[in-house]
C-alpha cells in the first residue's frame, strides 16, 4: 500500500515536469517558426531586390542585341539563387527562356504590364520592354518551401536544444524528487508543526521549504487577524482599533447622516437589480467623497450613511457642511446618469451635530455611542422638502462654518426625548469655491475638496502660478498631501496636468522656483491616480528626471515608480552623486526587483562613514524590508541579498528574529 502511494505521489511530479517539457517544447518550436518565418521573409524580399538588379544588367547586354551574352547572365544568375525562370520574346516570337518545368508553355503569352512587380501567392515576376524584345523575369515565392528549408538546415540545432532542457530536467527530477515529495507529505498532514523539522540538501529545496515554513507563519498570522477582525466591517470601527487604544474611550467629533428622499418608493416600483445598481455607484462615489473630508463610515443602513469626522486643525462642523455639498453634487451626478425612463429624482437630505463620541465594547465587537447619533437622527426628520438636496443642522451652530453656506430657512422644534426646544437650520446654498479664489482666501480652500472645486483651484494657478504666487499655493494645497484620490473625473485629470506643465515650463523659464515644481510633482501621487496617469503626465515627469534641483528630479523618481508598472528604468538613478536621487531611485527599484547589484549599492550607504550616506541608506533598508516582509513573505524568508541587508541593522534584525 505504501509503495502505491509513494508512486503515485512522483507520477504527479513526473507529469508536472513532463508538462513543462512538453510546453517548452512547444513554445520552442513555435518560436523557432517565427523566426524562420521572419528569416523567410527577409530571403524572398532580397531575392525580390536582386532580382531587379539582375534585370538591369539585363537590359543593358540586351540594348546591343548580345543574346549569347543576355543567356550567359541568366544562366549565371540562377546558379547564384538571384532568379528562377526567365522568358525572352521579341515581336511575339519567343526567343529564349528557362523553366522549372523545363517547358516553356507556362511562360509564354503576351504580357500587357510592363515596368511593375506582379506577385502571387507562389510567384514574382516584373516584364520589361527595350526595343523590339520583351523580357520577364521571376522568382518562385512559395513561403512554406523556404521555411522548410530553413527549418532543414537548422533541425540539428533544434534538437540539441529540446536534448539538453530533457537533461536538465531528468537531473532535476532524480536530484530533488526526495526533498518534493517529503515537504508534501508534511504539507498534506494536519500536524503542520513537523515542517519546522524539515532539512533539505539543496538550494532549491531549501527554498521551498522556507517559503512553506513562511506561509504556514502568515496563515497562523492571518487567521489570529481575522478573527480580531471578524465582527468590524466599517471604517470608523477599524479606526479605533488600529489605534491602539483600549476601549471605553472618548473623542469629539461631528456626527453626520445622509439619507435618500423617496428610497422607500423607489425600492418598491423598480426591481432590486435596478436598485443594487444605482445605489452601488452612489455608495461607491459617496464614500470616497467622506473619506476626502477625512470622514469615517460607521454605518449603511438602508439607504442612510452614517459617518461621523474627527476634530483635527480643520473644524469638522465645516468639513462636515463641505462633505455634504460634494455629496450633493456626487447625487446630482447620479441623477444626471439615470435612464430616461427612471422615473423618479436621486435626491439627498443630510444633517450634522458635534459631540463627545465614545468607543465602546458590546457583547459581540465594538461600536459608537453619543448623543451625535440620537440629534441627528432626529434632525434628520426636520426636513419636508423633497424636490432638492438639503442639509440640516442646530442654527446657533452657523457661525462655526458660516463662511460656507448660508441658512434658508429655520425654525422651532421639540425633538423626542428631549426637554427644550431648539432651533433648527436649513439650508441648499452654498459658497462657491471661485469666491475664495477670487477673494485670495486661500486658506479656506481646504474646505474644497470635490473633483469640481479641485479643478477649479489648479486652473486657477495654472494661470497665475508665479514666484510671487507659490507661497499661496503652498497654503492652498497643505491638505492635499493627506488626499490619496482613487478615481478623479477627466476634468480634475485635465486640469492637475495643465498646472503641472505650466510649472514645467515656468520653471525653465525661471517664473517659477524649483521649490513650487518639486513640490507640484509631489502632489502628483495624492491627486492622480496610478490607473489614470496619461501619457502626457508621464511625459511631463520624465522630462523632470533631468533637472538639476536633486528634489525636483527625486521626486519625479518617486512618482514614476509607482506610476510605472516596470519602473526598472529608473535604475540609472542610484548611482546619482546625490544621495537623496540615489536613494529614492533605490527605494522605487527594489520594490520591484531586488537583487545582488542593488543589495550591494544598498550596503555600501549603510557602511559608509558619511552620515547623510549612512541615514538615507538605513531608510530605504527599513522601507524596503518592511514593504517584502508584508508583500512577499517567501522572498522576504529565502532571498540571501535581503538578509544580508537585514543583518546589517541590528534593531530590524532583532525584531524580525
Amino acid at each position: 500500500m505504501s509503495l502505491k502511494r509513494k508512486n503515485k505521489k512522483k507520477s504527479i511530479v513526473v507529469l508536472i515536469a513532463s508538462s513543462f517539457w512538453l510546453f517548452y517544447v512547444a513554445l520552442t518550436t513555435w518560436q523557432y517558426y517565427l523566426s524562420a518565418s521572419n528569416s523567410a521573409d527577409s530571403l524572398i524580399e532580397g531575392r525580390k531586390q536582386a532580382m531587379k538588379y539582375v534585370m538591369t544588367s539585363a537590359v543593358n547586354t540586351l540594348v546591343d542585341e548580345n543574346v549569347p551574352l543576355f543567356e550567359s547572365q541568366m544562366k549565371q544568375s540562377r546558379e547564384l539563387f538571384l532568379t528562377d525562370f526567365y522568358i525572352l520574346q521579341k515581336d511575339d516570337k519567343l526567343i529564349s527562356y528557362h523553366s522549372n518545368t523545363g517547358s516553356a508553355d507556362t511562360l509564354n503569352y503576351k504580357y500587357r504590364i510592363f515596368d511593375q512587380l506582379i506577385e502571387t501567392d507562389t510567384l514574382a515576376y516584373k516584364t520589361v520592354r527595350v526595343f523590339d524584345y520583351a523580357l520577364t523575369v521571376g522568382i518562385t515565392t512559395n513561403k512554406t518551401q523556404v521555411v522548410l528549408n530553413v527549418v532543414k538546415n537548422d533541425i540539428l540545432i533544434i534538437l540539441k536544444d529540446i536534448a539538453t532542457v530533457t537533461i536538465f530536467l531528468s537531473a532535476l527530477l532524480y536530484l530533488y524528487l526526495k526533498d518534493i515529495i517529503s515537504l508534501s507529505k508534511v504539507l498534506s498532514s494536519n500536524d503542520r508543526s513537523r515542517l519546522k523539522n524539515l532539512n533539505s540538501n539543496s538550494r532549491e529545496g531549501h527554498t521551498l521549504l522556507k517559503a512553506s515554513q513562511s506561509f504556514q507563519s502568515e496563515q497562523t498570522h492571518l487567521k489570529n487577524e481575522n478573527q480580531h477582525y471578524a465582527n468590524t466591517i466599517t471604517p470608523a470601527i477599524l479606526n479605533e482599533i488600529k489605534s491602539g487604544k483600549e476601549a471605553p474611550y472618548s473623542f469629539e467629533s461631528t456626527m453626520i447622516r445622509v439619507d435618500l428622499n423617496g428610497y422607500t418608493q423607489i425600492f418598491l416600483e423598480k426591481n432590486e437589480e435596478y436598485i443594487t445598481q444605482v445605489m452601488n455607484e452612489y455608495f461607491t462615489k459617496a464614500r470616497e467623497v467622506i473619506e476626502r473630508y477625512d470622514g469615517l463610515v460607521y454605518q449603511y443602513i438602508g439607504d442612510e450613511i452614517v459617518f461621523h469626522i474627527k476634530d483635527s486643525r480643520y473644524n469638522s462642523q465645516a468639513l462636515a457642511i463641505s462633505c455634504i455639498r460634494s455629496l450633493f453634487e456626487v447625487a446630482e451626478k447620479v441623477e444626471k446618469n439615470l435612464s430616461a425612463n427612471a422615473d423618479h429624482y436621486f435626491k439627498i437630505k443630510c444633517c450634522f451635530a458635534d459631540g463627545k463620541m465614545r468607543f465602546v465594547n458590546l457583547d459581540t465587537g465594538y461600536g459608537l455611542s453619543g448623543l451625535s447619533l440620537i440629534e441627528t437622527a432626529r434632525l434628520l426628520t426636520q426636513i419636508e422638502e423633497k424636490s432638492k438636496s438639503t442639509v440640516c443642522f442646530y442654527h446657533d451652530t452657523h457661525k462655526n462654518f458660516e463662511f460656507l453656506c448660508s441658512v434658508d430657512s429655520h425654525k422651532a422644534a421639540l425633538f423626542k426625548g428631549f426637554k427644550d426646544q431648539t432651533e433648527v437650520a436649513q439650508t441648499s446654498t452654498f459658497t462657491d469655491v471661485t469666491y475664495f479664489l477670487i477673494t485670495k482666501n486661500f486658506k479656506k480652500l481646504a474646505y474644497f475638496r470635490s473633483d469640481t472645486d479641485l479643478s477649479n483651484i489648479f486652473n486657477y494657478f495654472a494661470k497665475n502660478l508665479s514666484v510671487e504666487t507659490e507661497n499661496d499655493f503652498f497654503i492652498t494645497s497643505a491638505f492635499m498631501k493627506s488626499l490619496s484620490l482613487k478615481t478623479i473625473s477627466l476634468d480634475l485629470e485635465e486640469s492637475f496636468k495643465q498646472l503641472l506643465a505650466a510649472a514645467v515650463t515656468r520653471n525653465r523659464e525661471n517664473w517659477v522656483s524649483d521649490k513650487a515644481l518639486s513640490h507640484i510633482i509631489a502632489l502628483t501621487n495624492h491627486i492622480i491616480p496610478p490607473s489614470q496617469a496619461n501619457a502626457e503626465i508621464i511625459a511631463l515627469l520624465n522630462e523632470c528626471l533631468n533637472h538639476s534641483d536633486h528634489r525636483t528630479c527625486a521626486n519625479a523618481i518617486l512618482v514614476l515608480g509607482e506610476f510605472s508598472k516596470n519602473s526598472l528604468f529608473l535604475r540609472e538613478f542610484m548611482y546619482s552623486s546625490n544621495n537623496r536621487v540615489s536613494a529614492d531611485a533605490m527605494l522605487v527599484t527594489g520594490k520591484q526587483k531586488f537583487d545582488s547589484e542593488l543589495a550591494l549599492k544598498l550596503e555600501s550607504y549603510i557602511k559608509s562613514k558619511n552620515p547623510l550616506l549612512h541615514a538615507s541608506g538605513v531608510f530605504v533598508a527599513h522601507e524596503l524590508i518592511a514593504y517584502y516582509e508584508t508583500a512577499d513573505p517567501v522572498f522576504f524568508e529565502s532571498n540571501k541579498d535581503l538578509q544580508r541587508i537585514i543583518d546589517l541593522i541590528p534593531e530590524k534584525r532583532k525584531s524580525v528574529a
